[in-house]
Formats: C-alpha cells, structure tokens, sequence
C-alpha cells in the first residue's frame, strides 16, 4: 500500500483543506499520514477518519518568539524519518517546503506536491525585504516540487509566471458539506435571536485587516431589523467579544468543529467576507467561508477582491461593497435587506452544483494518481 504524507506547521484541528484531501485518498485505499505540530491540547497521536495523525511536540516552544527559527530547526530534524518513507509528500504552504527538499535531497524517493494556499510572497503584514524574500526561497524550493496547485486563477497565474510552470492547477476551497445539519447548531437559537431580524454572518480568524473593525463600526447604527455575528478566534477576539458586550446588535461565539460551524452558517440569512484589499494574498483569495456560504445557500456580502468578487457577480449570488468601510457596510446591507431573496436562493443552488467538492475531488485524485503511479 503506497503512503502519502501531508506536512503543516499547524496542529491539524480545523485545518479543512488537508482533511478533505487526506480523507480523498484513504477512500481510495492509500495509507494517509499527517505530520504536524502539537499544542496543548492535542494528542501526539491519533487517528481521524482511518488518517495517522503525528503531531510533533516542540522541546523549544517556550522559547522567546525571537528563536522561532530554534523551533522551525528542531521540527526540521525531528520529521526527517516520517518523510523518508513516503511515496508521496503534500506539502501545505510555503513553510514546510525546505524541509520536504531536504528529506528528499537525503535519499527520499517520493514525489512532491506543492500546495500553496495563499500567494506566500504577498501575504498581508509582509514588508519589501521579507516578500523577496519569501519569492526567491519559494522559487528555489518550488524547482523540485512535481506538481504545484493552489486556490485561485489568480494565484494560479501569478505561479506559472514566478515558477515558469505551463500549469498549476486549481483547487477550490469548497466544503466538504455534512450530510445531515445538526439542528443544535443554530445561530438563532443559540442567541435567542428573533425570527424577524435578519442575521449577517461573520465567520473565520479574527485578524487585523479582515474588515473586523469596520463591521463592528458599521452596526453601532445600523438598519433596526439587521444583526450581526462573529463565530471565529484570533488576534481581535476580545475586540470582538467586548463589541458583543456593548451592542445589543453584535454576537460573538468562539471557533467550534468544523461539522458544527456549517451548521451554524446554515442558520444564518447572510454570509460576510470582508478581507481588506491591502495585499494580493487577499485580493487573489478564494476562502473556505466563501464556498460555506454557498453551498448553505446564503447569499455573499464581500469587499472588492477580484476572484471573490467576480463570481459574487457572475453567479448573482450577492453583494460586492462600494467601499471597505462602514458605510459601505451599511449600504450593502440595507440594499440586501429590501431584495427578493428567492432570485438568490435560486442563484445559489446553481451555484453549489459549480462549487462543490465532488467536482474538485475528481481534479485532485487525478493529480495524485497521476504520480504514485511514477511513485
């Protein structure tokens, strides 16, 4: 039985994107690994859904956040002999790439698959020097990899241009939708909220230049039949939570399980994604929240983003704001309050039959097919 390997420097709780792939190829008989970081709260080992997963605990994590590089080394080393027995390594963004080339480069015999899940060079809060960086050293390491995919047509054309590639492929970020919703995971009820307000759905990490503050801003005088809610953890979450507190029209829930979040974003009447256009990672994405919304059926409030935007409007699934702040915030939402939703709902089942992980699954089994059976 031939083994593929995925590798990210995350502790593998909500992480969508790999467990889709890693649940693909075990249905289809492969023996799936995944290696990754452990936290607190994570076991060293254990098996999801027939996956081993092998979290790797960090004797230098106490360290100050200025020997990060002390901690990338100590996990460099300590994956080597997990990666050595692969036939095919996946490799999950851009920081695991040198370690994947250099197990590879001490006498591993697998293939590579490069999946970048954002536009690494171009990621928001990077300065001059640090994205040049980040390209040059994703450039050289890229030269190795078998296959690159990532997550737009945008990103997808910037790669073909950096690594001079004829191809990467896309894979969407689509769900993997549970069959059946449990119905105690429900916005409303879980609020109390009325059935005559109409809830607007913030879901996802809770980080600067997200358009976190300006929704907050937005609601302290909004349209008397709109609320809003935040399901997600990060950076701004006491932000958040101490909006919540202070606005009677702002509810807040920390992240939960993945099953339960689709479930909540089932509940809601709209869904937001409003990434600030303040670096071409965002304004190339193309967000997990983005596809949940759809496949729920509710339709999209986003900011301005190219990718995100164009099929916002291709498919008549929603709203593009005229400009990233409040205001604009508030206009979308007082236009989307008097449309006919039907027109949207009908927009939206069209639209799931288009983004949908059957039809993304079937691109990437190809891929892999294509070199384990080299491997």
């Amino acid at each position: 039985m031939k083994t593929i390997v995925h590798i990210v420097l995350n502790n593998f709780i909500n992480d969508a994107r790999v467990l889709k792939a890693c649940i693909l190829m075990r249905e289809h008989g492969y023996n799936v690994q995944v290696i990754c970081l452990k936290s607190n709260e994570t076991p060293s080992h254990e098996i999801i859904q027939g996956i081993e997963v092998y979290r790797i605990s960090i004797l230098s994590k106490k360290l100050h956040s200025i020997f990060n590089f002390i901690k990338y080394l100590e996990f460099f080393f300590r994956v080597q002999k997990y990666l050595k027995k692969a036939d095919l390594v996946h490799v999950n963004d851009f920081e695991p790439l040198p370690i994947v080339w250099f197990a590879r480069m001490s006498g591993g015999n697998f293939k590579t698959l490069y999946d970048a899940h954002e536009f690494a060079s171009e990621r928001n809060g990077l300065n001059k020097v640090f994205r040049q960086l980040i390209r040059s050293t994703e450039k050289f390491f890229g030269e190795f990899c078998d296959e690159i995919i990532t997550v737009s047509e945008s990103i997808s054309s910037e790669y073909r241009r950096i690594h001079k590639r004829e191809r990467v492929d896309v894979i969407l970020n689509v769900p993997l939708f549970p069959k059946f919703i449990s119905s105690s995971c429900n916005i409303r009820e879980t609020f109390n909220i009325s059935d005559k307000k109409k809830i607007f759905l913030y879901q996802g990490k809770l980080f600067i230049n997200r358009g976190i503050e300006f929704l907050i801003e937005a609601f302290d005088d909004i349209h008397p039949d709109a609320v809003l809610v935040f399901i997600g953890s990060g950076t701004l979450e006491d932000k958040v939570r101490k909006a919540a507190a202070l606005n009677h029209k702002i509810y807040h829930k920390s992240a939960v399980p993945y099953d339960d979040l689709l479930a909540y974003t089932s509940s809601a009447d709209f869904g937001l994604m409003t990434a600030e256009n303040v670096c071409l990672s965002y304004k190339y994405c193309m967000p997990n929240k983005l596809f949940e919304y759809i496949n729920a059926g509710i339709p999209v409030i986003t900011t301005n983003l190219k990718d995100c935007s164009e099929l916002v409007i291709r498919e008549k699934i929603g709203l593009v704001l005229e400009s990233d702040n409040a205001e604009g915030v508030k206009k979308a939402i007082n236009f989307a309050l008097e449309s006919d939703n039907q027109n949207y709902a009908n927009s939206l089942k069209v639209a799931a039959t288009k983004y949908n992980w059957d039809k993304e699954k079937e691109k990437l089994y190809k891929i892999y097919i294509k070199h384990l059976k080299c491997a």
